[in-house]
């Protein structure tokens, strides 16, 4: 049976290598435009390239990207599936700078039969930007209680899941709406005052900018030892981080004011200072090497809210969803399946 299915195999492939080579003739005209494109895009414009290959990874995953204008906001999201009444809908929140792709990797491992929503949050990816809003957690939470209201979203069993700073969002979200959602799962969240500091902080103290709002394509390449563990001793491309660069550095005098609003005094503490009216059950996931968000805050939360499960994970950092996919997919699962 296996040789049979083995030969089946090898004629397909060699069937489909002679239709190849008939054909070339034809497309090899079309081939070497479309070719001579990706090359002057890589050298020039590597920034497109990176904003093609993750529409494309959008696609492919079955994702669909819509928006919705309500409340003055045009809200972009990306959106896998339908509600299914077996399974919880799931709305991700990225994290600081980043947008709905951040989740793709951990997306992929998720199963279809649950109804994904990965939300571009004010200011941030396709969603309106408003330079006179507020971006403390609080803001930003009423913000998603609103999307989440227009979208129907909390007449259907619904679990809310951050990351860094989109933690500390759903954090406050899940503290001041506890009718609006069923679960919470914090990952690495922000919104938490530590007197133990990072190695994030200490590189800001000491060199005087922020490893996420670098200038120049060597600082960028810089940032990627405080974000991932496994990758700390990795070299990128060097067009890689300039694509990184063309993406990222227009945005940085808005970015420099969100930092601003999460670091100041009423924002900074705000989780710890609300985790106490979180009443949902609680998921909260943390990489041990986390370099920018120290571990330890994990513990705080585990103290300050009652109905809670923590999980450390070995061999990873901050970015831990992209890491190790797998794990953190199968703890997200099995938490919104309990």
């Amino acid at each position: 049976m296996t040789a049979k299915m083995d030969m089946k195999t090898l004629v397909w492939y060699g069937a489909a290598g002679v239709a190849f080579l008939m054909f070339l003739p034809v497309l090899l005209p079309f081939l070497i435009p479309v070719f001579g494109l990706l090359i002057v895009l890589y050298m020039k414009r590597p920034d497109l390239l990176l904003i093609g290959g993750s529409e494309l990874a959008m696609w492919k995953m079955g994702f669909r990207k819509r928006y919705r204008i309500t409340g003055g906001y045009t809200y972009c999201y990306a959106e896998r599936g339908q509600a299914n009444p077996d399974k919880p809908t799931l709305l991700l929140l990225h994290g600081f700078s980043a947008a709905r792709d951040l989740w793709w990797p951990l997306s992929i491992r998720i199963p279809k039969e649950f109804h994904l929503i990965c939300l571009d949050l004010p200011g941030h990816g396709n969603t309106t930007r408003n330079m006179q809003d507020s971006f403390t957690y609080e803001a930003q939470a009423q913000r998603v209680h609103h999307f989440v209201k227009v979208m129907g979203l909390n007449r259907r069993p619904l679990h809310v899941i951050g990351i860094s700073m989109g933690g500390g969002v759903a954090g406050l979200y899940a503290a001041n709406f506890p009718k609006s959602l069923t679960k919470l799962s914090l990952l690495c969240p922000a919104g938490i005052k530590t007197e133990k500091v990072s190695d994030y902080d200490a590189h800001t103290q000491t060199n005087g900018y922020l490893p996420e709002l670098p200038d120049s394509v060597e600082e960028y390449a810089d940032v990627l030892p405080y974000f991932s563990y496994r990758l700390r001793h990795t070299k990128l491309p060097k067009q890689y981080w300039r694509g990184v660069q063309l993406l990222r550095t227009k945005d940085n005098p808005f970015y420099k004011k969100v930092l601003e609003h999460m670091m100041s005094n009423e924002a900074v503490d705000s989780l710890r200072e609300n985790m106490a009216k979180i009443t949902v059950p609680t998921q909260v996931i943390w990489g041990v090497h986390d370099r920018v968000l120290h571990p330890s805050t994990a513990d705080i939360l585990q103290e300050g809210i009652k109905n809670v499960e923590v999980h450390m994970l070995e061999h990873c950092g901050h970015v831990f969803i992209s890491e190790r996919p797998y794990k953190s997919a199968n703890l997200l699962i099995k938490f919104a399946e309990s």
